[in-house]
């Protein structure tokens, strides 16, 4: 009991004392703590700080292999299009600099990053990450018959190459699968001039391109007429960037000459002198272009057209009167010809030609209004007789494409022009159709084949045409004047020049050729030539 009374008196005081504890307690803890200020991590502690995710796009990807990384670590591995996201973030004011560790392959792929720097404030998102696919196509070809220096192409109005050399090219920058390609001359080659054309120079790349073609051709050093009237050979030199003619005197000839040829080297001409049956032979002075005689030989009866096969070993005349084609074989050191033999033609035979491969020969008959076909001896010259061909009424002048695959015919009475095929393997010719023209005297197809060009001494003009390079059909692309009654046209070996003697103008007119329509522009005023020039032809 006494306990119990104890108990009673002693518990108010415990409890009192308890009271003022916690009440001390709650002060401290309202001033902040105990007497050194020290924290207790309690409403007064530090905020944790905040992180940003670093991500983007990758677009265009076609590869396999692509690696990412951010600040020259954290590599990520991306193998699709789309978004993707860094795996460490970065704390707030932390810099980031995202870049291509590894690029894709299969196919090879270049991918470029943007937007891939800075300071991260918030998450990051606009990274952009584009792939394209490396270029591994490339575009290439082979030049020939270059001589000169100076050839530049390019590709698309870039990519500029310079070529010193024949054979293969190949242009530095490769193209991508689809890419369109456009191969060009940019300079042309001086020293000696030239001028190069491109074939299968254009299209779209699905594999690599080996096949566009740059022929380079000199430009014609010299031309020769010849006059009908006076016994002579007018000789000129040829302005390499104009055209432009410059007589360089006159060289003696047989009586009556018609015809002219220079042989395929430019080293020898040879004059047909209709009126005293001869063919006269001459050297041609590199430097300047004169004419020295080194002999004669007897042709036929009326002597009208004379050619050089394209190996420049013989020689073959026409014989208006004579029915026939007188042959000879050609001194490769002099020029000197030697007869060995006559192949028999049709009625008045008037022109003859040679195809560029030296297989066949033709001949236009204008009597007999047909053009005769032969197969050609390589190694005598002698001519096998393989048929004719009907041709309009009185063809004057035959002659045989670059390519060997057409034949075209002047009808100067007939007033048109016949196209043919050439059967590569016997020579034999099938019309393809004939076009108009006003008494056409002369026909020649310019070194690319592209275009043909046609005298017309009825109406004193020389018609332009193009050549339909699977048909070798003729559309015309207009006329240019002539002087009066133009009895012969022939285009120099670049290409880039037509002439046309004018035989009742006692002129020659030049004419620069457009490389993309073949539309003639005259150079200026016609030079003088003999009396009735009848016949030109121009070097190499």
């Amino acid at each position: 009991m006494a306990q119990r009374i104890g108990l009673k008196k002693l518990l108010p005081k415990v409890l009192g004392t308890a009271a003022l504890l916690i009440g001390l307690g709650a002060g401290l803890v309202a001033c902040g703590g105990g007497g050194d200020g020290g924290s207790s991590g309690g409403a007064g502690s530090a905020p944790v700080p905040s992180t940003f995710g670093i991500a983007g796009t990758v677009t265009g990807l076609a590869g396999s292999g692509l690696v990412l990384q951010n600040n020259g670590g954290d590599n990520l591995a991306v193998s699709a299009n789309g978004t993707f996201t860094f795996a460490t973030p970065l704390t707030s004011g932390a810099t980031y600099d995202v870049t291509v560790r590894t690029q894709p392959s299969v196919p090879a792929q270049t991918c470029t990053v943007t937007s891939g720097s800075g300071t991260a404030s918030a998450s990051v998102t606009n990274v952009a990450v584009t792939c394209v696919t490396t270029p591994v196509l490339t575009l290439g070809g082979s030049v020939t018959g270059l001589t000169g220096s100076g050839l530049v192409l390019q590709n698309n109005g870039g990519d500029n190459l310079a070529v010193s050399a024949n054979g293969n090219f190949t242009f530095a920058t490769a193209l991508n699968n689809g890419a369109a390609y456009d191969v060009t001359v940019l300079s042309q080659p001086g020293v000696p001039a030239q001028a190069c054309t491109v074939s299968s120079g254009s299209g779209v790349v699905s594999a690599s391109v080996t096949n566009v073609g740059v022929t380079c051709r000199s430009v014609g050093r010299f031309a020769y007429v010849a006059n009908l009237y006076d016994n002579t050979v007018s000789a000129y030199t040829i302005d390499a960037s104009t055209g432009a003619l410059t007589s360089v005197g006159t060289a003696v000839t047989g009586v009556g000459p018609e015809s002219v040829t220079v042989d395929p080297s430019g080293k020898f001409a040879y004059v047909a002198s209709y009126n005293d049956s001869t063919v006269s032979a001459y050297t041609i002075n590199a430097s300047t272009g004169a004419l020295t005689s080194v002999g004669t030989a007897v042709a036929g009866n009326g002597p009208n057209s004379v050619t050089v096969d394209p190996s420049g070993k013989f020689a073959y005349v026409t014989n208006f009167f004579g029915g026939s084609v007188s042959i000879y074989t050609i001194n490769a050191s002099t020029g000197a010809l030697t007869s060995v033999g006559t192949a028999v033609t049709g009625s008045n035979p008037k022109s003859v030609t040679v195809d560029p491969s030296g297989k066949f020969a033709y001949v236009a008959n204008a009597g007999g209004s047909s053009v005769s076909i032969y197969t050609i001896n390589a190694s005598t010259g002698a001519l096998t007789s393989v048929g004719t061909v009907g041709t309009g009424n009185q063809p004057r002048a035959v002659t045989v494409d670059p390519s060997g695959k057409f034949a075209y015919v002047a009808n100067y009475s007939g007033n048109t022009v016949s196209a043919y095929t050439i059967d590569a393997s016997t020579g034999a010719l099938t019309s393809v159709g004939a076009v108009t023209g006003s008494n056409p005297q002369s026909v020649t197809v310019d070194p690319s084949g592209k275009f043909a060009y046609v005298a017309n001494a009825g109406d004193d003009t020389v018609s332009a045409y193009t050549i339909d390079a699977s048909t070798g059909a003729l559309t015309s692309v207009g006329t240019a004047g002539t002087g009066l009654v133009p009895f012969s046209v022939t285009v120099d070996p670049s290409g880039k020049f037509a002439y046309v003697a004018n035989y009742d103008g006692n002129t020659v007119s030049a004419y620069t050729i457009d490389a993309s329509t073949g539309a003639l522009t005259s150079v200026g005023t016609a030079v003088a030539a003999g009396a009735r020039p009848y016949s030109i032809a121009v070097t190499r």
